[in-house]
């Protein structure tokens, strides 16, 4: 199945291709020898280099790649020297003429040193070289693009802003497009936000992220169900996707839906909102990390005795120098947080869960993880063994501990788990809500290869989403040799509510970020949103992604639990049709 292969159940993008990768390796090539100049204005890297051991003022230009740079030593500073690099050319427009700044050591060689800082401070790992300037400011979210502007405030120290539910009164709002700008429609598809943003998301907890920026990249802010900004369009995405003929760039949202009161955001070092626009464990790591013990793991004997600590994958031995990569949203008082050991590959990125003070409350020894839900979460101790635990981190009574081949966040009271066939678990007495054959009461008439035809009627489930509403996104495999597939609903009986052939749906994409894939399609209030394409065969690259691909070969359509279509996006329209 493709959507279970990401590592983890998280918000982390499987499968993207920022620009600034590209940007990024670019900017690291190895410079190009010239002649050395006696004057501050060198024409080479050596020159520089010797300027740099007596930290004189000079500069120095180069071409690299697809973008043209331009570094400077501004003088002694704390512990060393100051170095400046502006982008005289990029790509990305908003990065020109905006200097990063960073501290080097003279008594070491420069060229490792500019190499590793850059990549640092460009990627929000600043390793000690006290990075600073207007770039740096522009791509880890600071307010003020030129450096000088006001940072967002950060709630009291004593303060724990998240892990209460928010009840918001009012009539649900769905975002929707009108001529490649995104708002906001009631149940009925009348106007209630106007459309003015390049993408937005789905409203949770009465605040919705939103993109302001340009076909230069994504910069995001937060809005209240007024269409007043809550914080400000000025945490903008290092990268994203080129798409269309004018090469706009896109980016997946780097806030995450509001849950309990805060919203996860996706910066290289990531940290909370609330929902009034203050920020929560910014500048700091979960309390106790970098002291846990990680050799103490008799919380994997499982209540009938059985020990399962010898099939932990490997963990660090201390995490004192770990970073974190990612946080997950609130989820009954506790989020889910995924750490990097020092000096370790992504693949052994471990997870553990905090609590609302934002102490570590269940070590991070694991090596997959989701949400909880009825007082368990999911857990993998490594690839292939995935079970429940409980909010002390200890194996839940549930079946088939570490037996799992991954699984699923309990959602409306039923968990997913699976990997070729995929079973739906009712949550209070750890029954079966499907059987490995589903049979449908009349056959559906699918697409299939080349354009052929098949009939479906015995399928198993090969792929599905979270219950929502009463109702899971599945997708149904024939049994027979054809291999017909098609989309369909199942209600908490396992059986298939509706099916989605007859729409044309774009086919979710892989991986479990929040608001793409299965999670757009999932039902919110009532309703769910689906790509379709305008004809048939399909929607070639076009897929069920967030809130960012507006298409002509493509609309949005909304649907009831019955499967009706309720409005639809109209590009000339006043109104959802």
């Amino acid at each position: 199945m493709t959507q279970h292969h990401c590592k983890s159940i998280t918000t982390r993008r499987c499968g993207m291709a920022p620009i600034a990768a590209l940007v990024l390796g670019a900017l690291l090539l190895p410079a190009s020898a010239g002649a050395a100049s006696e004057t501050a204005e060198c024409d080479s890297r050596s020159c520089f280099a010797q300027h740099f051991q007596q930290c004189e003022a000079a500069s120095h230009a180069e071409q690299q790649g697809i973008a043209a740079v331009r570094y400077a030593i501004e003088g002694p500073a704390d512990d060393g020297c100051k170095v400046s690099m502006v982008f005289t050319d990029n790509p990305n427009p908003e990065w020109v003429d905006q200097p990063l700044t960073f501290v080097l050591d003279t008594d070491e060689p420069l060229d490792g040193q500019l190499q590793d800082a850059v990549e640092a401070c460009m990627t929000g790992d600043a390793a000690g070289y006290q990075c600073g300037g207007a770039l740096h400011a522009l791509l880890h979210g600071e307010s003020g693009a030129d450096g000088g502007g006001e940072p967002l405030s950060a709630v009291g120290a004593d303060e724990r802003p998240c892990g209460k539910p928010v009840a918001v009164t009012g009539e649900p709002l769905y975002p929707l497009p009108r001529n490649g700008r995104w708002g906001y429609v009631d149940g009925d598809g009348e106007w209630v936000i106007e459309p003015q943003w390049r993408q937005a998301g789905f409203f949770s907890e009465g605040r919705a992220a939103v993109d302001a920026g340009t076909a230069s990249g994504s910069v995001w802010g937060v809005i209240d169900r007024d269409g007043d900004y809550v914080v400000e369009p000025e945490l903008a995405s290092m990268g994203g996707y080129v798409l269309g003929e004018a090469e706009a760039i896109f980016a997946e949202p780097l806030i995450q839906p509001f849950s309990e009161g805060c919203a996860a955001v996706d910066m290289e070092q990531p940290w909370f909102l609330t929902r009034d626009g203050k920020t929560w464990l910014r500048d700091g790591l979960p309390d106790g990390l970098a002291e846990l013990d990680t050799g103490d793991v008799d919380s994997f004997v499982t209540p009938d005795g059985e020990d399962w600590a010898d099939q932990l994958a490997d963990i660090p031995e201390t995490l004192a120098d770990a970073r974190v990569i990612s946080f997950d949203g609130f989820h009954e008082g506790l989020t889910r947080f995924q750490v990097r050991p020092e000096g370790w590959p992504i693949e052994k990125d471990v997870f553990g869960w905090m609590n609302t003070a934002g102490e570590v409350v269940v070590r991070p020894l694991f090596q997959g993880g989701g949400h909880f839900g009825n007082g368990v979460a999911p857990a993998g101790i490594r690839d292939g063994l995935w079970g429940y635990i409980d909010t002390e981190g200890n194996p839940a009574d549930w079946p088939d501990r570490w037996t799992l081949p991954v699984a699923g966040s309990v959602s409306d009271g039923i968990a997913w788990f699976g990997d070729d066939t995929i079973f739906y678990l009712d949550a209070e007495d750890y029954s079966a809500i499907n059987d490995p054959t589903i049979t449908l009461d009349e056959p559906l008439t699918v697409q299939v290869f080349a354009g052929d035809e098949a009939q479906l009627q015995e399928a198993r489930i090969i792929d599905g989403g979270d219950f929502s509403d009463g109702l899971a996104l599945v997708e149904l495999e024939s049994t027979d040799k054809d291999a017909a597939k098609t989309l369909a609903y199942i209600d908490t009986e396992g059986e298939v509510a509706f099916a989605l052939n007859d729409y044309n749906v774009c086919q979710p994409s892989p991986g479990y970020a929040l608001e793409t894939g299965f999670d757009a399609m999932r039902f919110r209030n009532g309703l769910a949103r689906l790509r379709v394409a305008e004809k048939a065969p399909g929607c070639n690259t076009m897929r069920n992604d967030g809130a960012f691909l507006v298409s002509d070969r493509s609309h949005f359509i909304y649907i009831d639990t019955d499967g009706e279509i309720v409005f639809e996006e109209s590009r000339t329209a006043d109104e959802a049709s």
